[in-house]
């Protein structure tokens, strides 16, 4: 059970990671204001 919410969780990171990524990749103008470190707040 466990088991499975972990690896969820995980994927979900990666997604965002990745997501993330790929958005400052695209405009790399935006990400100094539109990237207040989310990841961090959501632990």
């Amino acid at each position: 059970m466990w088991i499975s919410v972990t690896l969820v969780t995980l994927g979900g990171l990666a997604f965002l990671t990745r997501t993330v990524m790929a958005l400052l990749a695209v405009s790399p103008n935006k990400d100094a204001s539109d990237y207040p470190k989310p990841l961090t707040s959501t632990n």
